[in-house]
């Protein structure tokens, strides 16, 4: 039987949800249901977690929110304030992105030129394509927070738990767990890894890394109405090992893998065979990243896309994701220029203010 960290490497580096299953089978696990709990402690957990979102890309914008919540209360803590204390900690996303990124008024332009936008993305975070051309899979991991093993149950994998309630500057109140992707992913099978970071400077904090494996358990001869979302663990607790870095991240001077840079703390999390369900946004990292802007308008972080699929990375290998508004901005010769201009509306006595962009006849 293979070492933790072996373990851990080899389900990194599959290439496909049945390469996971097979990994799993050989070491005695996939087919125990000892070795599987169910997500947020709850036998009827689909009735949540394939209840979510109606499309793929709304479902991994969850991700994407998961990994800005987490740079940002890393940012906080490190800073000596408690991310629930009301006086020291920032008032709302915008302020603790003036703040700590140095985003002014949540406009990812008031960094200055690519260079620098480039340059916040790569201390954040990436997404990373690997696998098939249609049905990706699909890896999102950042330098947040990150999470102990012992913590993984309420966190990454639990579902109703209050841990973000009171922090006013994070936007994800729902607290599944950025559940919603499961149901995109074959076999529901998605790879979690975490570290908390050390630069928390928390005394009692474990140093071990973390990792888990989901899955779907469908319905078949069990004595169930609906199939169950389960995570791996091991003699009762979620898999880890002792720290040392791993090279699991993508880098720039090697484009012929995924995995050649160190990873050192926060999260990373691989969703097999992700279907998309869309051939526009699938076919190249550059029409994905465009594709995902339309949905984080404005995102907390700037993001760094690598394409390592064998087929698809001499096109465009890397890209930057830094929302539609940057999107507008950034090319003044399509916009008409007088714009934007502004607008507001009240919808049930909220008030909302609303950027009006014009696009030139011929674009």
């Amino acid at each position: 039987m293979m070492s933790m960290k072996e373990l851990c490497l080899n389900l990194v580096k599959s290439e496909s949800a049945d390469e996971v299953k097979n990994i799993l089978k050989k070491e005695g696990l996939w087919d125990n249901e000892d070795n599987w709990k169910n997500i947020g402690d709850v036998e009827n957990n689909y009735t949540t977690i394939g209840n979510q979102q109606a499309s793929p890309m709304n479902a991994f914008v969850e991700k994407v929110v998961n990994s800005s919540d987490s740079i940002l209360t890393s940012k906080v803590i490190a800073n000596g304030i408690d991310p629930e204390d009301t006086n020291l900690a920032p008032k709302s996303v915008a302020d603790a992105m003036d703040k700590y990124l140095g985003i002014k008024n949540q406009d990812i332009t008031s960094l200055g030129g690519r260079t620098a936008v480039g340059k916040a993305a790569d201390s954040c975070g990436g997404v990373v394509l690997t696998g098939q051309l249609n049905q990706p899979n699909i890896s999102i991991f950042d330098f947040g927070e990150g999470q102990e093993p012992s913590k993984f149950p309420t966190t990454f994998c639990g579902m109703s738990e209050s841990n973000k309630q009171k922090i006013m500057f994070v936007q994800g109140k729902h607290c599944a767990g950025g559940t919603g992707a499961l149901s995109y992913a074959q076999d529901g099978i998605q790879l979690i890894i975490s570290r908390r970071s050390p630069l928390l400077n928390e005394k009692d904090a474990s140093n071990d890394i973390g990792f888990t494996v989901t899955r779907e358990f469908p319905v078949g001869n069990r004595n169930v109405k609906s199939p169950e979302y389960k995570y791996l663990v091991i003699n009762g607790s979620v898999p880890n090992f002792s720290f040392e870095p791993l090279k699991i991240l993508p880098c720039m001077k090697n484009r012929d893998t995924a995995y050649e840079k160190e990873w050192h703390h926060g999260a990373f999390i691989k969703l097999f065979n992700y279907d998309l369900r869309n051939r526009t946004a699938s076919s190249n990292i550059y029409d994905f990243s465009r594709k995902m802007s339309l949905h984080l308008v404005n995102p907390v972080f700037p993001l760094r896309f690598y394409e390592r699929r064998p087929d698809q990375q001499k096109k465009s290998p890397e890209t930057t994701m830094s929302g539609l508004v940057y999107r507008l901005k950034d090319d003044r010769n399509e916009i008409e220029e007088s714009c934007p201009f502004g607008a507001t509306f009240s919808v049930d006595n909220q008030e909302f203010r609303a950027q009006i962009f014009v696009l030139k006849r011929d674009v």
